[in-house]
């Protein structure tokens, strides 16, 4: 068996890092779900968050929404196997998410917006990060009630078709 000289082998791994990885489903800017989508993540559409958008990635989807004026901030639901740890030196709220105990992370930023994370786990292995950003409370309020109805949140569904590793077509 003949053997790859290093230089082959150091040509053929800088390749497979450069281009090998664009074959994974990976969405670097939001896309708008279609109404099958829609319909499969929210059953009935929150009346308050109108707009969904969706980022896809090999292990992860993640969910934004940007809710109807007078409310401002956004909502982001991450459904995936490794979201960003809770910040155990951030203020701490109890509160229910749906069916759901939750602790929410509440972080007051200097404008005076307000940012609060949770993590849900589904299972042993899937988990759900929720962060909620608006300017006071009243907004957080209304943005976690309307959050509440979703279908993983309000049933304890999990989300759909989420089966890493995804890989898409190659394109011709």
């Amino acid at each position: 068996m003949k053997r790859c000289s290093p230089l082959w082998l150091a040509v053929f791994i800088t390749i497979f890092f450069c281009f090998g990885p664009k074959g994974y489903a990976q969405d670097y800017e939001p896309q708008a779900l279609s109404a099958n989508e829609l319909a499969a993540f929210a059953s009935q559409q929150p009346p308050g968050l109108p707009n969904w958008s969706k980022y896809t990635g090999i292990d992860r989807d993640v969910y934004q929404a940007v809710p109807k004026p007078p409310l401002s901030g956004k909502v982001s639901i991450y459904f995936g196997f490794a979201p960003a740890p809770l910040d155990r030196q951030a203020e701490e709220v109890e509160g229910r998410l749906g069916k759901f105990a939750i602790d929410w992370q509440r972080t007051n930023l200097p404008n005076g917006s307000i940012v609060q994370y949770t993590v849900i786990n589904f299972g042993s292995i899937l988990r759900s990060a929720v962060t909620i950003k608006a300017k006071n409370q009243w907004e957080i309020d209304k943005m976690f009630a309307e959050a509440s109805t979703l279908p993983a949140f309000a049933e304890g569904r999990k989300p759909p078709i989420l089966k890493p590793p995804r890989f898409k077509e190659p394109s011709s």
